[in-house]
């Protein structure tokens, strides 16, 4: 066998190039112009994510900020009726002390002397009504509460005694008794 080598002769102005670097430098190119973008609409992809995010955190944040001011202003209005109310019990008591016919010392005199050794004077508050009190009065039977009563009503400043209510706390009977002062 023969072996007839083809030599070819190129007679243009322009020999031939090598095609194939050019052909994979721009397709890498373009990959990675292609990369960028991908990578840039990633980064406002998630930008967008984030600010949606931040909406909703923001709206909310104002809506509870919304609920607690309306909240704070029920609370302030309840406030100003309990002042209310208490000035009005406040008042009448310094209006019994400013004329006269009312002494703290008297008071508490009264029920020092009207108190047995097993009962105690919890809490000692002025009612709406003129010149009546409500004590709260710890005792450890019936029976000692009605001595309590029955001092109470024998004494000549005090005109009507009466029991409003009755509960029982860590084995004392707790009573709510009502008094109405003379004059």
């Amino acid at each position: 066998m023969d072996r007839v080598g083809k030599l070819f002769l190129n007679l243009s102005p322009e020999p031939p190039r090598n095609k194939n670097p050019f052909i994979i430098s721009v397709l890498l190119l373009i990959l990675a112009i292609l990369l960028f973008f991908c990578l840039d609409i990633f980064q406002i992809y998630k930008g967008i994510n984030s600010y949606i995010r931040n909406n909703k955190s923001l709206e909310n944040l104002r809506r509870e900020l919304e609920k607690f001011s309306n909240e704070n202003r029920e609370l302030e209005s309840r406030i100003i009726e309990i002042k209310k109310n208490y000035k009005k019990k406040v008042d009448t008591v310094n209006s019994m002390i400013e004329e006269k016919s009312l002494s703290w010392l008297l008071l508490l005199s009264i029920f020092e002397e009207s108190l047995t050794d097993r009962t105690v004077l919890l809490s000692l508050t002025p009612s709406s009504r003129e010149k009546t009190f409500s004590a709260e009065i710890s005792s450890e039977s019936l029976d000692e509460l009605l001595k309590t009563i029955n001092k109470l009503s024998k004494n000549k400043l005090v005109s009507e005694v009466s029991i409003s209510s009755e509960r029982e706390k860590e084995g004392l009977k707790i009573f709510l008794i009502s008094m109405k002062l003379k004059g």
